[in-house]
């Protein structure tokens, strides 16, 4: 062997070996990390510079052209970008300075390689490999530097990474830094510094052979720490090794036969097509990898059958004891483990061992997980090998080491469900005495990741399981005592009646059977409101309830009675759905009918006595004037005695004109008014009703308040109302009109003992008269009660006042704080123009 070959022939098994390291780097499937890829592409590119030296002096040897070859050796640089982004993704593998350094690195290491094969500005031709000899190009050696450079800050960054490493992360890649830094030395100064240096020049591929302390450590690293299976390692090599064997019997024996017949070209064609044939047409690269597998691996590494049949049985379980004892039983049987157990959370007293198998059924419900080790776990998400935690020299990692060897645990997987630590799965000793692989954690945690979606799936079906029973309990306790209600209960969904109680069949006249084909809109009369929306709007935040009113039902027969009605929304057979419960009041409507008629009656009765005395009085003065003037036509003109005349007959006037208004109970006429317009329009009118010892204020709300009312009717009631204060006021004052907007809620109803839940218009008049007595505020709007002598006083206004409210479903309210003022507060329901 000449010195070209000893130099080249060594370089192959490193490359190949580089090559082997890449591969198993990146075929790890979901396993496989942005540190994984960039220490893979390290291997790849040491790889291709390790080949090219070994071709570049193989070339040489045969005397042939090799500054081709001396050219492509500047690939290795492309190991320097590699570098770079195994650093930040070391740090973080969502790193973006990783992602900014490949961009920025990459594309100038490509343009050096492409200066280097299509230019002489770095290579020329003039290139000797033994002895060295070299006349650079005037890019050269700028490009060495740069090199150099970046190499030597790849080495600095790589030191002060490893420096914060601690624990277990530190004692794994010890191996695998140490091989790094010995590259990197010595690449930076065979390749970098020493071509530059005059007289200290070695030729650059040499640099190659230092990538072989790099690949023997990292293998080593993957050995030690059972990062890789190193028995499947050797089966897929010796099964491809077989295969190109193979392939090359066969390809020489085609040749050989057909050659004489055929020529050189189209034998060559046809061997090619029965390799192709042979790899791709027949089972034959299969069943080698079978062989060798039963030869070498036996029945281990069975992950995907376990892993059909794990899934299988989990899914086929729906109880969480089923659960659990079928995951032990398919681990143990599957990896040969004897002692294994599963811890799982428990609110009360934390994550404790469910259920257990050899040493560990003995401390089944009486053991709990430690601090430190669920800390681990909720950091890293990852699983505990004692293997690989007992290597560490901090304190943390020894507490770790003593947990688990004190438990008799030799790996802890975590139980994931969406990032959230639902237990652990520990195993102890495998039986064969071997220890976890790479492949074994990798298959424990993809079964893990299963079965705590399983675990999950049973807890929430377990849930679901108790809610329908509580549904179905509450279902059954609403009927017996829906059924048992003096008042009628509908539930309404979808536009028709799905329940209806005895009390219902009794207001309706309808019987079960009729109702549920029925709509509650078929038995309440148009003009009532009708109950909430199952599907309807929330407004202003509130749930969906209606609050009491009354309405108008129906009946079979054609007649119809009065109820007090309140809805709301209800979940009724898993769905949404409206409940309304109906209380009968039409007797009581009656008792109150013939009430106010009674009422009434006696009103009527005084205000005849209170005519009669009045029209009297009229009379007999009126009787008294035309005497006179009968017996005495000479006499003087007697002005007193003319406006005496004048004045009762005004009187008379007033009094019918009065109980004329009252009688007339004619409808409303109502529209969408702006209540402070109404106020605001009739500013002159009430003003000029007062005397000049009283004076107007009026203060608008600010905004619409919009309310559906008769402008006539609400002109005549605030009319009564500045009557009824003018009156009050005997020595002047005040007269204060104003607007705003209330909201009645449940509080204020409690406490004013009226008002139904809504957002209201508001009028106040307040006067500083005379105070009311609670006597008389109890009684101020009963027709005919008045608290003035005289024909001034009759009791009709606010009477008149009280029925123009209610007519407008609202209400009016009286406040007197006594030596201040007194106030009558009207409330009249807001609506809006999309409302309407």
């Amino acid at each position: 062997m000449n010195p070209f070959e000893i130099i080249a022939y060594p370089l192959l098994p490193i490359a190949a070996m580089e090559l082997l390291l890449g591969f198993l780097l990146v075929s790890q499937g979901r396993r496989t990390t942005p540190v994984h890829r960039s220490v893979a592409a390290i291997a790849f590119f040491s790889a291709a510079y390790s080949l090219n030296t070994a071709v570049m002096y193989l070339t040489a040897s045969r005397g042939l052209d090799f500054n081709f070859f001396a050219r492509l050796n500047w690939i290795g640089w492309f190991a320097i970008p590699a570098g770079f982004q195994f650093l930040f993704y070391f740090r973080s593998e969502a790193s973006r300075a990783a992602r900014i350094a490949g961009l920025i690195v990459y594309p100038y290491w490509a343009i050096v390689l492409a200066l280097c094969l299509f230019t002489d500005l770095i290579v020329t031709p003039r290139y000797s490999l033994i002895p060295y000899a070299n006349d650079p190009g005037p890019l050269e050696t700028p490009a060495r530097v740069i090199g150099a450079l970046m190499t030597l800050w790849l080495i600095f960054d790589l030191v002060r990474l490893r420096r914060r490493l601690a624990g277990i992360k530190k004692f794994q890649l010890n191996y695998f830094f140490y091989g790094v830094l010995i590259f990197s030395f010595a690449g930076t100064a065979i390749a970098g510094l020493m071509p530059v240096i005059e007289g200290l020049a070695v030729e650059p591929g040499l640099g190659s052979y230092f990538s072989l302390p790099w690949v023997v450590l990292t293998f080593y690293a993957i050995v030690r720490h059972s990062l890789f299976e190193m028995r499947i390692i050797f089966s897929r090599t010796l099964a491809i090794i077989i295969l190109v064997l193979a392939c090359s019997a066969l390809q020489f024996a085609v040749l050989s036969a057909v050659a004489p017949a055929l020529g050189t070209a189209l034998s060559v064609f046809v061997s090619l097509s029965f390799l192709g044939f042979f790899l791709f047409g027949t089972p034959v690269s299969g069943k080698i990898q079978s062989i060798v597998d039963s030869l070498i691996i036996g029945g281990r590494y069975r992950y995907e059958t376990l892993m059909r049949e794990a899934i299988v049985t989990l899914n086929s379980k729906k109880e969480g004891p089923e659960l659990l004892d079928s995951l032990i039983e398919t681990i143990c049987g599957g990896l040969g483990v004897a002692d294994a157990g599963i811890y799982l959370h428990r609110v009360e007293d934390g994550f404790v061992l469910r259920t257990g198998r050899g040493s560990f059924l003995d401390l089944k419900d009486s053991r709990s997980l430690a601090d430190i080790v669920l800390q681990k776990l909720q950091e890293t998400n990852r699983s505990l090998v004692l293997a690989n935690v007992a290597g560490g020299g901090d304190g943390g990692t020894f507490q770790l080491t003593t947990y688990l060897r004190g438990i008799g645990g030799e790996v802890l997987v975590p139980l994931l469900f969406q990032q959230r630590l639902l237990g652990a799965l520990i195993l102890g000793r495998k039986t064969s005495g071997e220890m976890f692989g790479q492949s074994d954690i990798g298959f424990l945690e993809t079964l893990a990741a299963h079965a705590a979606s399983a675990l999950e799936n049973a807890r929430l079906n377990d849930i679901t399981r108790k809610i329908r029973s509580s549904l179905r309990e509450s279902e059954e306790r609403f009927m017996t005592l829906a059924e048992g209600m003096p008042a009628a209960v509908f539930i309404h969904r979808n536009a028709s009646i799905v329940y209806a109680n005895k009390a219902a069949e009794d207001m309706t006249g309808y019987h079960s059977s009729q109702l549920i084909t029925m709509s509650i809109s078929d038995l309440v009369h148009a003009d009532s409101p009708f109950p909430v929306h199952a599907n309807g709007p929330v407004r202003g935040g509130r749930q969906r309830h209606q609050a009491s009113q009354e309405v108008r039902v129906l009946q079979e027969n054609g007649t119809q009675r009065w109820a007090v009605m309140s809805s709301a929304v209800i979940a009724y057979g898993e769905q949404a759905a409206v409940i309304a419960i109906l209380f009968d009041v039409t007797d009581h409507k009656q008792t109150e009918g013939r009430l106010r008629y009674e009422r009434i009656r006696d009103a009527v009765e005084r205000m005849a006595q209170y005519l009669s005395a009045d029209l009297g009085r009229l009379v007999k003065d009126l009787r008294h004037v035309a005497t006179l003037q009968e017996y005495r036509e000479d006499c003087p003109r007697d002005p007193g005695l003319e406006r005496k005349i004048i004045s009762t007959l005004e009187q008379a006037e007033f009094l019918v004109r009065t109980v004329k208004e009252f009688g007339a109970r004619q409808e409303s006429k109502r529209s969408l008014q702006d209540m402070n317009d109404i106020v605001g329009k009739r500013r002159s009118l009430l003003a000029a009703m007062l005397t000049g010892k009283c004076e107007l204020v009026i203060h608008p709300g600010t905004g619409p308040l919009l309310i559906m009312a008769d402008p006539a009717r609400m002109e005549s009631a605030l009319m009564n109302l500045v009557l009824n204060a003018r009156d009050r006021m005997v020595r002047g004052g005040a007269i204060t009109i104003a607007t705003g907007r209330a909201a009645m809620d449940s509080e204020f109803i409690r406490r004013a003992g009226y008002g139904v839940i809504g957002d209201y218009a508001t009028v106040s008049v307040r006067d500083t008269g005379e105070e009311m007595t609670p006597d008389e505020q109890e009684r101020i709007f009963e027709p005919f009660f008045t608290t003035r002598d005289g024909w001034q006083g009759n009791g009709m206004g606010l009477s008149m006042v009280y029925d123009i409210i209610k007519e407008h479903q609202g209400y009016i309210a009286v406040t007197c704080r006594p030596g201040r003022d007194t106030s009558f507060i009207v409330y009249l329901p807001l609506v809006s123009v999309g409302s309407r």
